[in-house]
């Protein structure tokens, strides 16, 4: 994940450090291995969800469905061409589904190219200023969708299960740790589009 030219000096950082904090079991593990850190040495935490995001979730319809949600930077490790193929195929089969991009962190116009001219209509993006105005736009929505290539334990999926989103993620990294399959979410694998669309349905 690391440019080549970074590699020596994290591995001299992380090597004196007197402790290291990590957010996933994968790096812990990889941690104590690569550079057979002492278990003491490393701890693994979990990052937590502002108050507004549970008060969201204390009214939710859960008869009530047709509104995605994907919160996360447009960049491809993020899984966004999975968000479109996903959404492409469920867009043809569900005519009133609609598709939040929130915090896309690109021009509106360049995340709604990704998607065919007959869908874009139906793919809003936001952006929020504060934890209040992000649980609301979780809490107008009916599922959480983030298909995510690689992370640590993401935020935003944090706050969408704080909100009582059902959630959709990949199984890697810090979402298998925190996602219990088929109680708290659904974890598919990495690119499979069918996987997602089957367990959005």
């Amino acid at each position: 994940l690391y440019p080549a030219t970074s590699l020596w000096q994290s591995r001299v950082a992380l090597k004196h450090a007197d402790h290291v904090f990590c957010v996933a079991e994968d790096h812990k593990v990889y941690l104590e291995s690569w550079l057979r850190l002492p278990s003491p040495r490393v701890t693994r935490i979990f990052p937590g969800a502002a108050p507004a995001f549970a008060s969201a979730g204390v009214d939710r319809d859960y008869r009530r469905f047709g509104s995605i949600v994907f919160a996360g930077t447009w960049i491809e490790r993020k899984g966004i061409r999975e968000v479109v193929e996903t959404f492409e195929r469920l867009a043809g089969r569900h005519p009133d589904w609609t598709l939040t991009v929130l915090g896309g962190g690109k021009a509106e116009d360049e995340i709604k190219a990704a998607f065919q001219s007959k869908n874009r209509s139906r793919v809003r993006c936001l952006a929020t200023r504060n934890d209040r105005e992000t649980a609301s736009v979780l809490a107008e929505g009916d599922v959480f969708l983030l298909p995510s290539v690689s992370e640590g334990t993401p935020l935003t999926l944090i706050e969408a299960m704080a909100a009582g989103l059902p959630v959709v993620t990949t199984a890697v990294c810090g979402m298998k740790d925190v996602v219990r399959q088929g109680q708290s979410g659904i974890l598919v694998g990495v690119h499979d589009v069918g996987g997602m669309v089957s367990a959005i349905e």
